[in-house]
């Protein structure tokens, strides 16, 4: 009784703490400002500020070919070209809910906010999840290039990594299952499917084990959340699937990617079997997917061995495959580096390592070979092999301890 209590007051001083951390992020942006003054990258997020200020501002269709000349012309200073439609705002209306404060401000201060927020969020969160013993190695994760890549580009994909983080991490791992805890993760999830591709597997992973385990205040939030982001995206801009859908079309005819496990393909076997060879791994992909879900839920797979499998397959699945593309295959082992145990493993300091190392990879030796950018991937298929020879079949523990 007593630990539970304390459990709960640590809880409580938690949410205590956020009008400090807000005055924080304040701070921070005013000093990020400072140091960049002009020299802003962000080209990511100028697409989602430029959009969200031109309908919520200007009162401008956000999918029309008015903001996407705007964009071409804040990043590129030219037009892209005739037809093209590079750097137009693809994602869901409901994405632009999560910068809504930014909007107000110019560029320059609105990314700098943007910064700080996702700096002192992903550190508070990675603290809470790391042991005490083990806040060093949390820091560590910003030594990885698609975390780095992902903060400087300013996109959605650090605001979506924090949300997975906050379910798996606090929810699972931690077996935080407070109803406020769940309510914000159920509603920062349903936010997170502005992004299918980044997250569709891992979000199925959740809800499965939300029902599975009768998270019921997650279950609410998730769908309450999702369906009123969709029904609040239609007030107010009653034709927004349409543009969405007409810009994911054009987007897929003139950028003509396939998923990331194709370029892996494309770098060891001859072109002409590269397409048949991709979607034959494809689907074994999604038979193991399947199996291990199964395998899980009657309770002969741990948690995280299935979360490992379904995040190296949502990148290969991805249809476009950046480096910070990567992060849903790093999360279950930033996860696994939090567990108990690994910080006494050579095995877990040696993965953990060489993957910081190779997610570097990219940013030297890409040049015009794409596979170079997927390649780091490779490790964590490596690691899950190894994961799953250290496999107990028993999910009422959260993990095995390694001491190898």
């Amino acid at each position: 009784m007593i630990n539970q209590g304390n459990k709960s007051l640590q809880q409580n001083l938690r949410w205590l703490l956020l009008p400090v951390l807000f005055a924080f992020i304040l701070l921070l942006t005013i000093l990020i400002h400072s140091a960049l003054q002009q020299n802003m990258p962000g080209a990511d997020f100028y697409i989602f500020w430029n959009a969200g200020k031109s309908f919520f501002i200007d009162r401008i269709n956000p999918y029309s070919l008015e903001v996407i000349t705007q964009n071409q012309l804040g990043i590129l200073h030219r037009l892209a070209g005739s037809g093209k439609l590079n750097l137009a705002f693809a994602y869901p209306f409901y994405s632009l809910f999560g910068i809504l404060p930014n909007i107000f401000l110019s560029f320059d201060w609105a990314l700098s906010l943007s910064y700080a927020a996702n700096l002192v969020w992903l550190i508070c969160l990675l603290f809470w999840i790391f042991p005490e013993q083990k806040k060093l190695t949390s820091i560590s994760v910003f030594l990885l290039f698609p975390i780095v890549f992902g903060l400087v580009m300013g996109n959605f994909a650090i605001p979506i990594t924090l949300a997975l983080l906050f379910f798996y991490g606090l929810i699972i791992q931690k077996g935080y299952r407070s109803t406020p805890i769940q309510a914000v993760s159920g509603v920062l999830l349903a936010w997170a499917t502005l992004k299918p591709q980044f997250v569709w597997l891992l979000l199925i992973f959740a809800l499965m084990y939300a029902w599975k385990n009768k998270l019921r205040p997650f279950l609410i939030a998730f769908f309450s959340g999702l369906a009123f982001l969709i029904a609040l995206s239609f007030a107010l801009l009653p034709d927004w699937l349409t543009g969405w859908l007409h810009i994911m079309k054009a987007y897929a005819v003139y950028q003509q990617v396939n998923p990331a496990v194709f370029d892996l393909i494309q770098a060891v076997a001859p072109q002409p079997i590269v397409q048949g060879l991709g979607i034959i791994i494809l689907a074994l992909l999604a038979v193991v997917s399947i199996l291990l879900l199964v395998r899980w839920w009657k309770g002969k797979e741990t948690w995280l061995l299935v979360a490992a499998w379904l995040g190296m397959t949502t990148f290969l699945f991805h249809p476009h495959g950046m480096s910070y593309e990567q992060i849903p295959s790093l999360i279950p082992m930033i996860l696994w580096m939090a567990m108990p145990g690994t910080s006494k493993s050579r095995t877990a300091t040696a993965f953990w390592v060489i993957t910081i190392l190779l997610s570097w990879l990219p940013l030297f030796l890409r040049g015009n070979n794409p596979a170079i950018e997927k390649a780091p991937v490779l490790l964590i298929a490596v690691w899950i092999t190894w994961l799953a020879r250290q496999n107990t079949g028993d999910d009422a523990q959260v993990s095995p301890v390694f001491t190898v």
